[in-house]
């Protein structure tokens, strides 16, 4: 039962507490953070085994199914701690809050690295899918319930890859995991989910005015070669762009123009807000401007590829409000 596991270690406790590692690996990992792992090759398991059908090269074979040994093998390792995946920002009763690399077969850091790697991916892959949940039209309870555990989750792993303290953000510049034959073309037309490769697909941009079609045919060209900082600009330069074209759309410019001139974003934000049906859209726009200015102005933030799918993600909730 939930009521009797411990509630795990509070975030700000959490944060404080330095994450145990050396790196001939005698350390340890905390045992939330090897349930994530352990998650993580859940999830992406039957992904491998679908390129593995996919692709005939028996060298990407090969490499595809070593990692699935590893997966596999790791997977019982950790399976031998029983540790209760449903919550895995909590502790329950009889599990350990520590785990020793050496009772998971971690001994090299490339083997961490692709963990690591592997996780960073499913938080990625989860954010867009709580994107495309939130902007449903309908939502039934169930989908309800899903964005919820979803959202806790989101907030744990973004707390892991963005605090100096933890091994998830020493590596975490290496960026999220790319299987063995996706880089070739033919497996990136076929991958089963377009959205971590092109942000704008085509049935939203084919609705866009001409000008709006080319920033984001650009946004996705610069992000599946995950340039962030292009994408980043590229996204400064949509968002007022498309506030402009909905009011020339629906003949209400005057109602965007001071002297004959086109408001700031910040007063165009405030002048679209009520033709938006989804306020948590709104809110989250907001947000992300909020992130997309700093891009350009603060000396101090580092943007990778992972904010720039969320900003994307949430810019494409925009767009299908208003077009």
């Amino acid at each position: 039962m939930l009521g009797r596991g411990k509630l795990f270690l509070s975030v700000k406790k959490y944060i404080k507490k330095t994450m145990k590692y050396i790196f001939n690996f005698e350390g340890s990992l905390y045992s939330n953070t090897v349930k994530y792992f352990r998650i993580a090759i859940q999830y992406f398991l039957p992904k491998i085994q679908e390129l593995t059908d996919l692709i005939p090269s028996p060298e990407i074979s090969e490499r595809l199914s070593d990692l699935k040994e590893f997966y596999q093998e790791t997977a019982h390792k950790i399976d031998k701690f029983n540790l209760n995946l449903s919550d895995p920002n909590r502790t329950y009763d009889g599990e350990p809050h520590e785990i020793p690399f050496s009772s998971l077969g971690i001994d090299t850091e490339k083997k961490l690295k692709n963990l690591v790697a592997l996780t960073l991916r499913l938080l990625l892959e989860w954010k867009v899918k709580i994107q495309k949940l939130e902007t449903k039209d309908i939502l039934t309870e169930k989908m309800r319930d899903e964005i919820y555990v979803l959202r806790k989750q989101i907030e744990t792993l973004d707390i892991f890859f963005n605090d100096s303290q933890f091994v998830l953000f020493k590596f975490k510049s290496n960026g999220p995991l790319k299987f063995p034959g996706e880089e070739t073309p033919e497996q990136i037309s076929q991958q089963s989910n377009e959205n971590t490769i092109m942000i704008f697909p085509e049935k939203i941009i084919n609705k866009l005015p001409a000008d709006l079609k080319k920033v984001c045919d650009e946004f996705n060209y610069v992000f599946g070669k995950e340039k962030p900082i292009a994408g980043m600009l590229l996204l400064r330069r949509l968002l007022p762009l498309t506030i402009v074209r909905y009011f020339n759309k629906e003949n209400k410019e005057r109602e965007i123009k001071t002297n004959n001139e086109y408001l700031d974003t910040k007063a165009l934000l405030d002048k679209v807000e009520p033709y938006i049906e989804n306020k948590r859209v709104q809110r989250d726009i907001l947000r992300y401007k909020l992130l997309i200015d700093s891009s350009q102005h603060s000396y101090s933030i580092s943007i990778q590829q992972e904010d720039v799918l969320g900003a994307g993600v949430t810019m494409r909730a925009f767009l299908e409000q208003l077009f």
